[in-house]
């Protein structure tokens, strides 16, 4: 499991060194990603137990997956260097949700103002919905006394 998160952990690491003095909210932004891939790490490391292992076919493209999108967001903010800031600026708001979050991805979006990490954190909602879904169907179907009005996602609503 620490293969999934170390490499974005590295990036997010990199990006002070890659692109010093770029701002307030690109310092923000980097220092948000590292701390989210560096909990990730520590809890593999200190709170999980895992009874088995990952096939490398899943290793492989979920790593990618985490690294790219972070390199990504990391540059594109990069990027806007010298572009006016946003009318609203959603960036306190973006540390405060991540923080209340402890590492959640909204407060990202909020803190970059960029349309990749906001297309990010609407991705990934609908991706941990499905996967709340199906995980909570195999609960139903592996245990007789589970609960059939536990909901998915949202407490009494889905």
């Amino acid at each position: 499991m620490l293969i999934l998160y170390t490499p974005a952990f590295l990036a997010g690491v990199a990006s002070f060194a890659l692109f010093p003095n770029e701002g307030l909210r690109f310092l923000l932004l980097s220092s948000a990603l590292t701390i989210h891939f560096f909990k990730r790490d520590c809890e593999v490391l200190f709170i999980h137990k895992y009874s088995g292992m990952m096939v490398l076919d899943s290793v492989v493209p979920i790593s990618l997956s985490y690294f790219i999108s972070t390199v990504s967001m990391i540059y594109a903010q990069h990027l806007t260097q010298g572009f006016p800031e946003p009318p609203i600026d959603l960036k306190y708001p973006g540390v405060a949700l991540f923080l209340v979050g402890i590492g959640g991805f909204v407060g990202v979006s909020f803190i970059s103002q960029a349309l990749y990490p906001f297309a990010l954190t609407l991705g990934t909602t609908f991706f941990l919905l499905g996967r709340s879904y199906a995980t909570r169907n195999w609960y139903r179907s592996k245990f007789e006394d589970f609960p059939k009005d536990v909901k998915a996602m949202i407490p009494f609503v889905f």
